[in-house]
């Protein structure tokens, strides 16, 4: 996809403890969602994997950066990436003494590019 597409997907946000299987899980959709990349909805760590992601691919992302996890302007549509999943996230856990890492999994279902103007078909390229 380009940086104007428009993407479906399915998304789980957690937060996990570093070596350890208990995590809070802030939501896993099961429909998908459909973004629009350069609406910048999604934090930017995601559209850029998002662009070189193919259809049906699955990828999860560890993360202690949350700078990179906060998008630009809120998720209206669907609510999604609000800034107090992430507080937490690089912190250490006071029970167990390590630190806490955001794990996001992606799958793209589907996506769409919008025609450019300045496109030439090759059926409508000019012979040279």
């Amino acid at each position: 996809p380009f940086s104007d597409s428009t993407v479906m997907l399915r998304i789980k946000v957690a937060n996990k403890i570093t070596s350890s299987e208990e995590e809070k899980v802030w939501v896993m959709t099961t429909e998908p969602l459909e973004y629009t990349l350069d609406e910048y909805t999604l934090p930017p760590l995601i559209r850029n994997i998002l662009k070189t992601l193919k259809i049906k691919e699955q990828i999860e992302i560890s993360t202690i950066l949350k700078e990179e996890l906060i998008p630009e302007f809120p998720d209206e549509a669907h609510g999604l990436f609000k800034p107090e999943w992430f507080e937490q996230v690089g912190t250490i856990d006071k029970k167990s003494g390590k630190q806490i890492w955001s794990v996001i999994t992606l799958e793209m279902l589907h996506f769409e590019t919008p025609e450019s103007m300045h496109a030439l078909y090759m059926a409508e390229k000019i012979p040279r």
